[in-house]
């Protein structure tokens, strides 16, 4: 499968997730709507931090999250998420270049795991 395919399917299932999530917490705890877009904003951009190698899209996919010094920092994974408010700019620049904005300004990059993809 292609790579830019892979990523942008790993994030159309980290957009399920989330909109499940935030679903299934409305049905629990009924909350005022302007409270949606703070979760669902917050959902977004702690995404990656749920696991060392990002996040459940990029996991399903066996993809994973790098830093440019292999070291992982929550702000700088946090914060290249950011980006996707401008989700029309950030889109475009994807699909030309294979990278986020976000990865360019906090030196990211998101790479085949070849951990899982050596044993399939």
């Amino acid at each position: 499968m292609n790579f830019k395919i892979k990523r942008g399917l790993s994030f159309g299932i980290d957009l399920m997730i989330i909109a499940l999530l935030i679903i299934i917490i409305e049905f629990i705890i009924e909350f005022n709507d302007d409270y949606f877009y703070y979760m669902m904003y917050g959902c977004l951009f702690l995404k990656d931090v749920l696991s060392k190698k990002g996040s459940l899209g990029k996991l399903i996919l066996g993809l994973k999250l790098e830093t440019n010094n292999n070291q992982y920092r929550y702000f700088r994974i946090i914060s290249r998420n950011f980006s996707l408010v401008l989700w029309p700019i950030e889109a475009i620049v994807f699909t030309i270049y294979g990278k986020r904005i976000g990865d360019y300004i906090f030196k990211t990059d998101v790479v085949l795991d070849n951990k899982i993809n050596d044993s399939i």
